[in-house]
């Protein structure tokens, strides 16, 4: 930031220090320069002014360039050019005015107000004065933590590449050490310099330069979710399941004694490794790993030496928190005793930003927030250092993660997956593009290392059996020995790259092309990028033929392999027939590959925001869709063009207050229909298709699971990737506002897959929304009522509830005047109403004031366009997904069950009848003499299923599977969660992430607190098939509920 300062210049920094120890704390070169060059250095804290008058908390962030405006305003000379601070505000009044005066007086007064308090706080750095002078002779102390830790869990971004351009070291001397220290200008100009950035150099940034709070993580609440491994967009906290043993040898190492001493604690390890486990499985309550581990060395056998030292590793364990949780312990060790681990959330303080995302989903309260003070710091430096130590989560935790059965959110325990971007990318705090982004990475990592080390396996065996082959045949059979040779060079190639290559990592899983946007934006800004894979940015409007060429390129380098491969095989079973396979395999290109054979190729994948996807870019994305190419496009649907102001795009919604739609004069917003890209792509031939939505967890990934395992044509996954600054929301909310979209109705869930089907019931899926069969979900409001108690008000939830949340559709909104109250109704009844029963009525949503007071806020005409919108939407996924045919199978059902009733009811009239009857001859015989007969039986004629229908009766096909409510057990079903145990649960969210179809969440008042708590969905049991894959889900569910109360 210095660089470009002229002598005498001004340099303003941001800082809560005092002027001293700022100076303190600046690099030796830097002080060098700002005296050299005389320059007018300033310190504000603007953090804290704007946190005093910002009206909201997700303004706190961008008020405090306000700050800085009273800064320079009051301090620059240039600017003030000697005028009074009354005459200067003034004329910065005026500017403020004539910018936000359209938003009312309120939100004048509270710019000025920043600005003002930013003159008064803003401080001169006197670097003349004595003691500044004086701190210029000390020697700065070295960090005993640094940066370098986070960099350590990504150590391939660190190996020598066999090119210069691609080489971490030459590009640090040549490009980022440069950057870093403002001599860009100065590197010498190379063929390639600022085209190239080696991978994952971002691992080396640190992101948590200005974070004012900090997560900080509470072990004893820890329920193992990984819910904050899976919103971080930052990399920053990664999760881990240690061995008992590992966390012992890890702070065996880290205490004050001598190599002997540390020798003799190892040989203690195992055996007090056994004693706490074993405590753990006899007492559950809530004690720290430091005080078990403190119990359990009661019971050794040690001299009074080793004890200090037992103690001092008791002490050091105290630092780093563990949980023990039901999935990686309890569970774990019910099933295999001594198979439990300890579950650890380590916060890494280089690449967190402090946007509280995971403080946000943590249901149970394990994450909290606190004010980033030294100790603070310190504190999260010295756990992630000794987490960093520690080994990669054990492999039993992460079995099955792969597949769609398992429990995909466990791949991220893994640190190869977790890791499979750096961190250190230039997006904004909060970002939701990120999340995905890195979320599908990992998916590809954890998929493709799979494949590969099983393919690796596979030309082994081929290898050493081909040879084998060879070597037997008879020394006449020169033909076929060289044809055998040649086929094994290609398979000693092929094995070589699939292990090492020239990277000595192998082949990467991902390819990337991304279309200009913010996306390539944050991904390429010298010197950093995040990307482990190999990545390259295309224009705006051409990342898919750019993938599809290089899909074509990578398919072509492939075909030499497939062919050996299918030589090798053939020349095994002594079928290879040179006459017929060697035409066959000449032509062979990707077409022919066969699914296993494609599945060995990387994912070439495509990134792209709504601009370059559901516009400008939207025709060569629909050409190579038709074109059956099997690469992956991502889109990040923000619903605006972040990266250039934020102007509306096809993917905006109605009434959205945006650049090009602005809210005025002329109309509300903007007023066209949103394109659902999602939905035109699965009309393409042989596409798979996605709507989908991080904060969905299960759906997300399992839905990133299917796209990168299609290879039957082109896959699309449009998510929707909250823009805090285009959208208007908190830095910490992208989550939640990405979950509200999707259950509001404005952005739902579906899935599109062409293999699972012919019709189009098949094919499309709405597993994951809420209440996939009614029209609106709902939603619970808390507030206080009449009487001052906490009270509850559950409402339908509509896109309208969801756009009053967002700052780009605050123009739509007012409250409701008290002479409307007559005529005002709920929006979601007034969408149902006619255009004649309208007249005369206001359209409202129920919210609450500051006070937490029930309020009625009117809605605009274009919210209800909007709400309009996207009911159509939503019943046209309904109607495609089969909603209307499900619909027919449950009355149909019911029908049955009715007819077996009645057919019971009239069996049992039919057999006390014909008893009554019987009763009644046999006296009218004895009476009159005449001779007794046997029972007749009457014409009672029942048709069951697979007898023959009565003339004109329809036949409805059944569902093969069975229905919940046809296994119940106990009275209970497969599943079950007791009403009265429902306020136990601690929201972990595994049941309703994992089983949507079975459970919701809900709020309840416990103990005069409003808490989230999940429930069971009315009469699931009764209407959901239970397949096998669900029963599986379902027992995993069961075992991993951490309150325990799932049956």
């Amino acid at each position: 930031p210095l660089k470009g300062l002229v002598e005498g210049g001004t340099f303003i920094l941001q800082s809560d220090l005092a002027p001293i120890d700022v100076w303190r704390g600046l690099p030796s070169y830097a002080r060098r320069t700002i005296r050299d060059k005389h320059i007018n250095f300033l310190v504000v804290d603007a953090f804290t002014v704007a946190k005093k008058h910002a009206p909201t908390a997700e303004l706190e962030t961008r008020m405090m360039g306000i700050a800085f405006i009273g800064a320079v305003a009051g301090h620059v000379d240039r600017v003030s050019s000697g005028a009074s601070e009354e005459a200067i505000i003034e004329k910065v009044r005026a500017q403020i005015a004539k910018k936000f005066g359209g938003k009312g007086d309120a939100v004048v007064d509270a710019n000025m107000s920043v600005i003002k308090d930013g003159i008064k706080a803003t401080a001169l750095v006197d670097y003349d004065a004595t003691e500044f002078v004086e701190a210029d002779k000390k020697h700065s102390v070295a960090l005993l933590n640094t940066g370098a830790v986070s960099a350590s869990m990504c150590p391939t971004a660190a190996e020598p590449r066999s090119s210069n351009l691609f080489d971490p070291a030459y590009y640090e001397d040549l490009m980022a050490r440069p950057f870093r220290e403002g001599t860009i200008g100065e590197s010498p100009v190379l063929p390639g310099t600022g085209m190239f950035m080696p991978v994952g150099t971002g691992q080396t940034k640190d992101k948590g330069l200005f974070r004012r709070v900090a997560p900080v993580f509470n072990a004893s609440k820890c329920t193992g979710c990984l819910d904050c491994a899976m919103v971080c967009p930052d990399v920053a906290i990664p999760n881990t399941v240690h061995e008992i043993h590992d966390l012992l040898l890890t702070g065996i190492a880290s205490i004050d004694a001598t190599e002997g001493q540390r020798e003799s604690l190892r040989g203690k390890v195992y055996p007090l490794a056994e004693r706490v486990r074993e405590s753990y499985r006899q007492d559950k309550s809530d004690r720290a790993f430091s005080e078990v581990v403190a119990e359990a060395a009661k019971g050794l056998d040690a001299d009074k030496s080793t004890r200090r030292h037992l103690d001092a590793l008791v002490t050091t364990l105290a630092t780093f928190p563990v949980a023990r949780t039901r999935p990686f312990f309890d569970s774990m060790e019910k099933e295999v005793p001594g198979s439990g681990g300890l579950f650890s959330a380590a916060v890494d303080p280089w690449k967190c930003t402090g946007c509280l995302q995971c403080v946000e989903v943590c249901g149970a309260g394990a994450l909290t927030s606190v004010d980033q003070t030294e100790d603070v710091l310190a504190t999260l430096e010295e756990q992630f250092t000794f987490m960093s130590k520690l080994p990669n989560t054990p492999k039993r935790f992460t079995e099955g993660s792969t597949s769609p059965e398992g429990d995909i959110k466990r791949m991220l325990l893994d640190h190869t997956n977790y890791y499979a971007t750096t961190g250190g990318h230039g997006a904004c705090r909060g970002c939701g593009e990120v999340t995905a982004i890195r979320l599908v990475t990992s998916m590809s990592r954890a998929i493709g290392d799979e494949r590969r080390a099983a393919y690796v396996e596979e030309l082994e065996e081929l290898i050493e059996g081909l040879s084998a082959k060879r070597d037997r045949l008879a020394d006449d059979d020169k033909d076929r020995r060289d044809r055998i040779g040649r086929v094994l060079v290609e398979l000693d190639k092929a094995l070589y790259f699939s292990e090492a290559g020239p990277t000595g990592g192998g082949p990467a899983p991902t390819v990337v092309a991304n279309a200009t946007g913010c996306s390539s934006v944050y991904a390429s800004t010298m010197p950093f990028t995040p990307y482990l894979d190999p990545w390259v940015n295309s224009l705006f409007q051409d990342a898919q033929p750019l993938a599809s060429g290089i899909y074509e390129g990578i398919s072509t380098q492939q075909v030499a392999e497939v062919r050996a491969v299918r030589q090798a095989r053939l020349e095994l079973e002594d079928a290879y027939d040179p006459a017929v396979d060697d035409k066959d395999l000449s032509t062979l290109s990707w077409r022919g590959f066969t699914t296993a054979e494609r599945n060995l190729m990387p994912n070439v994948l495509t990134i792209g925001g709504d601009g370059a996807s559901y516009d400008i870019g939207f025709g060569a994305m629909s050409r190579v869709l038709a074109s059956g190419t099997p690469i992956k496009m991502l889109v990040l649907n923000t619903g605006a063009y972040s990266n250039t102001g934020g102007q509306a795009s096809t993917a905006s919604f109605i009434g959205q207050d945006a650049d090009l739609a602005r809210f005025g004069k002329a109309h509300e917003g903007k007023q066209e229909g949103r394109k659902d890209l999602a939905l035109l792509a699965s009309f393409h031939p042989g596409v798979f298709a996605s709507a989908t939505s991080t904060a969905m967890h299960g759906h997300f990934l399992t839905t990133s699971m299917r796209m990168l395992a299609y290879q039957s044509g082109a896959a699309v996954m449009d998510i929707y990737t909250p823009c805090g600054t285009e959208n208007g929301i908190a830095e910490d909310l992208s989550n939640s506002r990405s979950q509200l979209a999707v259950e509001s109705r404005m952005s739902p869930l579906f899935v599109h897959d062409p293999s699972k089907g012919t019709t189009l019931r098949e094919r499309f899926s709405l597993e994951g929304n809420p209440d996939p069969g009614k029209m609106w979900t709902s939603s619970t409001i808390e507030y206080i009522g009449a009487n001052g108690q906490l009270e509850l008000m559950d409402t339908p939830l509509t896109p309208a509830e969801f756009a009053l949340g967002e700052v780009r559709f605050k123009k739509q909104f007012h409250r409701l005047p008290a002479d409307a109250e007559a005529t005002a109704v709920p929006i979601a009844e007034y969408s149902e109403m006619s255009p004649a029963d309208r007249e005369g009525h206001v359209p409202f949503v129920y919210a609450t004031d500051a006070d937490k007071r029930l309020i009625k806020v009117a809605c605009s005409e274009a919210i209800v366009s909007l709400v309009e919108d996207r009911k159509r939407f939503w019943q046209t996924l309904q109607y495609l997904s089969g909603q209307h045919e499900d619909n027919l199978t449950s009355e149909y059902r019911k029908e049955v069950e009715a007819l077996k009733a009645q057919y019971e009811e009239l069996l049992q009239l039919r057999e006390s009848s014909l008893d009554d009857i019987a009763t009644a001859m046999s006296a009218l015989a004895a009476s009159s003499k005449a001779p007794a007969r046997g029972r007749t039986s009457l014409p009672l004629q029942v048709t069951t299923q697979g007898a023959s229908a009565a003339p004109g009766a329809t036949a409805v096909a059944t569902a093969t599977d069975p229905s919940c409510a046809e296994v119940v057990k106990e009275g209970t079903g497969p599943i079950y969660l007791d009403p009265a145990d429902e306020s136990k649960c601690n929201d972990c969210g595994t049941c309703y992430q994992e089983l949507p179809q079975f459970f919701e969440k809900k709020t309840m008042i416990i103990d005069g607190e409003a808490q989230i708590v999940a429930t069971m969905v009315p009469g699931a049991l009764d209407s959901v098939q239970l397949t096998p894959d669900l029963q599986k889900r379902i027992d995993r569910v069961k075992a991993s509920c951490d309150a325990e109360i799932i049956k």
